[in-house]
């Protein structure tokens, strides 16, 4: 019967070492992409929904992007634009999350930025300790 020597199955083992945590490596990013996605399905019904119930943005597809220097902490925080054509100042998008009705989306920022002509405003959406960490620290330095 034939052996299998000592360096073939280092060789073969190795192999399925590498081949697995290839395999893992990459069911864990997808995993982590799915979550991110439906982490920014759920900010851009929340935003969309709080808007509307204000009378805001009414007819205007609003879809926001996460913030990619703080989603690999997994702080879950989206960037929306507005042109100001649109009607909506800071102070009604302010508005429009003060209602105790988001209790998951926290507005963290809203400026308007003069070289686009863009209203600009930041959602938190706060289903994690990282996240929820990140803006009380931010309501701490304003």
């Amino acid at each position: 019967m034939p052996t299998v020597s000592t360096l073939g199955l280092v060789i073969i083992v190795a192999v399925l070492i590498i081949a697995g945590g290839w395999w893992w490596a990459r069911r864990r990013r997808l995993r982590i992409q799915h979550e991110h996605a439906q982490w920014m399905r759920a900010i851009n019904l929340g935003v969309g929904k709080a808007l509307h119930d204000a009378g805001l943005a009414v007819g205007l597809k609003v879809t926001g992007q996460p913030v990619e220097e703080v989603w690999h902490r997994q702080v879950m925080l989206a960037h929306f634009t507005l042109p100001v054509g649109s009607g909506v100042t800071v102070a009604q998008v302010q508005a429009a999350f003060s209602g105790a009705h988001l209790a998951q989306l926290a507005l963290t920022d809203c400026f308007v930025q003069a070289e686009d002509q863009q209203l600009n405003f930041d959602v938190a959406y706060l289903v994690n300790d990282a996240t929820k960490a990140y803006v009380a620290d931010l309501a701490r330095v304003e």
